[in-house]
């Protein structure tokens, strides 16, 4: 079984979204202050990098997301697709041992005019 872990700004707006996420994997959602609104790009790295983690979902905020990918494009990160993030879009970052990241946007679902099978 692979070991999973829920990392989160501790807002309680960002917790509730990840909830769902938390819940179908019986899992429960770890508040980090390291990830909150506030979170600098350090803080983010130093929380990314770690080389403990494995198999981690990290939620936070669109300005903290914002600070980190400028810094990391400032640095040359290598992205596939627009550098954006939007509302509800998930990073994917990957770090190579040479320290190259490499990063790709998935946007978020669009539900508009979506029609869900009900019971």
């Amino acid at each position: 079984m692979i070991d999973l872990r829920i990392l989160s700004s501790p807002t309680r707006r960002c917790q509730q979204t990840v909830q769902p996420l938390a819940h179908d994997r019986f899992l429960q959602v770890e508040p980090l202050a390291s990830l909150g609104v506030n979170a600098g790009p350090a803080q983010l790295r130093t929380l990314l990098w770690d080389g403990a983690l494995h198999n981690v979902v990290v939620y936070t905020h669109g300005e903290a997301i914002g600070r980190l990918l400028g810094e990391l494009v400032a640095e040359g990160l290598v992205v596939e697709g627009p550098l954006d993030w939007p509302e509800g879009s998930t990073w994917l970052l990957q770090r190579t041992d040479q320290g190259q990241v490499y990063g790709r946007l998935l946007a978020p679902l669009a539900l508009e005019g979506l029609q869900l099978a009900g019971p």
